[in-house]
């Protein structure tokens, strides 16, 4: 203890406390633990959502397909449908359970095997989905391709934004009481995507679906 305890303990500890009050020590370690999992949830969301447009682009190049999503398109995604909900991951509460589970977290990364796992599946699975639209955009609309990309986008900001949701819950299963409980995730998500949905935003190309 860094007030009543001595200065042998002092000198011969790994950690002097600098408050001997405990209850502070511990809300300090709950406040700890929660911004570290706000920065994995904030981190989970963002990499999985690029890595799922790094594969899109990346698989319709390789099997000679045309590229599913323009350049101002992919930037609208990165400041829009994924920087406002990452955002309001940021400003989300500590989970009850974090403080419940024997977790060691200072030993993990902060990108540790589930998520790497888990981001690594929902680039695959993005991928797959968002190809598959912009073939059926391209067969439903032959030689209109800027009505198939905007399928692909249009699908794609739908996937993220829902995706921000069960981002919250990385950790714990979402309840049903608690979906909406961050209001400036609603908030975040309910305006990209009327956004999106705005046909006078410069990131959909003018096409009638």
């Amino acid at each position: 203890m860094g007030i009543t305890g001595t200065d042998v303990a002092k000198q011969t500890a790994d950690m002097v406390l600098t408050d001997d009050k405990l209850r502070q020590h511990r809300r300090r370690h709950r406040a700890g633990a929660d911004h570290l999992l706000q920065h994995r949830k904030f981190v989970y969301f963002l990499l999985a959502c690029n890595v799922g447009e790094i594969l899109i682009v990346f698989s319709a190049m390789m099997v000679g397909m045309p590229i599913p999503l323009r350049p101002v398109q992919l930037l609208w995604l990165n400041l829009v449908s994924d920087g406002a909900p990452a955002l309001a991951l940021g400003l989300e509460k500590g989970d009850r359970d974090i403080h419940e589970t024997p977790a060691a977290f200072p030993a993990e990364p902060v990108i540790n095997r589930d998520m790497a796992i888990g981001i690594g599946v929902i680039g695959v699975v993005d991928a797959i989905a968002i190809l598959a639209v912009f073939a059926l955009g391209m067969q439903r609309y032959p030689g209109h391709i800027e009505a198939a990309q905007t399928m692909a986008f249009v699908a794609l900001c739908t996937s993220e934004l829902i995706r921000a949701f069960t981002a919250r819950w990385s950790t714990t299963a979402c309840s049903p009481s608690a979906c909406f409980s961050n209001r400036w995730m609603v908030w975040a998500v309910g305006v990209s995507f009327l956004l999106v949905l705005d046909g006078r935003v410069p990131a959909l190309p003018a096409a009638v679906l």
